[in-house]
């Protein structure tokens, strides 16, 4: 059995590349009290991988204006703490990038026309977070769940369309944070497949240059201004899959929208 949970959690390692709500009752998938009342132990721990991929994270100016896209990708290694399969506590340790595409009238009044975009180089990002099981009724949970992310990406290259590309290095370091709490509720259809609706409250805001003026090309000064998420609500649909032959994995998959547009993969094995 021991060789067997080994296989499978290397299985899923290698089959596995702003923040993802996950399984509200992701702290409970692995409980035994209905037929077991005295099998679940006070404390466990898990670990794992997960990828978060945000293909539009509705985002604004300061100043009030939108910009169209803004793409945030993160992959990082995922560690949890378990309380008497109720409680989980977790962080996430990995890298995130982030890039943004849009019309120039969001950074410039003067010649708003162009497209611009920025893009950062990869960079070490964290996240901590909880969840917490509230309520069991026979196949149905609810749970809750908050946590927050920081990330602090250098702009490695910045471009207006027709014009020239401005490669900065690290001449212009940036700090990406981000809070949400959010609530669902899954439901366990049978042992192995447990699908999930969650709604969440989020805020963002991407500090960029503090105030400082970036020539583009020599005859554009475009002025960055910091950027914060134009909605703050959003909602999740999620699926977790317990393989039959590993009593200790689960893999979910998960979409976001209103927000943003977003795909999340995780996977894990708990002890």
């Amino acid at each position: 059995m021991k060789k067997l949970s080994i296989a499978c959690y290397a299985f899923f390692v290698n089959t596995l590349y702003a923040l993802p709500v996950g399984n509200p009752s992701e702290a409970s998938i692995f409980r035994y009290e209905e037929t077991e009342p005295c099998a679940c132990a006070f404390f466990g721990y898990g670990l794992g991988f997960y990828g978060d991929y945000v293909f539009n994270r509705h985002m604004q100016t300061d100043r009030g204006r939108s910009v169209d896209t803004t793409k945030l990708f993160t992959n990082a290694g995922y560690l949890v703490l378990n309380f008497k399969e109720r409680v989980d506590l977790f962080a996430t340790l990995g890298t995130s990038q982030i890039s943004l595409n849009t019309s120039l009238v969001a950074f410039n009044d003067v010649d708003p026309f162009p497209l611009f975009e920025i893009e950062s180089g990869s960079a070490f990002s964290y996240s901590l977070g909880g969840k917490a099981t509230l309520l069991h009724y026979k196949c149905a949970s609810l749970g809750i769940e908050g946590q927050y992310l920081s990330t602090k990406p250098n702009i490695k290259r910045a471009y207006i369309a027709a014009g020239a590309v401005s490669y900065l290095d690290d001449k212009l370091i940036t700090h990406y944070t981000e809070w949400q709490v959010g609530g669902g509720i899954s439901y366990r259809y049978n042992p192995f497949f447990i699908p999930y609706i969650a709604v969440k409250y989020s805020r963002s805001h991407w500090k960029l240059a503090d105030g400082k003026n970036i020539i583009i090309e020599s005859n554009t000064d475009t002025f960055f201004f910091n950027l914060h998420n134009q909605r703050n609500w959003g909602y999740a649909l999620g699926l977790t899959l317990c393989p039959y032959f590993c009593d200790k994995m689960a893999v979910t998959v998960e979409a976001r929208f209103l927000d943003e547009k977003a795909f999340y993969v995780n996977g894990q094995m708990r002890f």
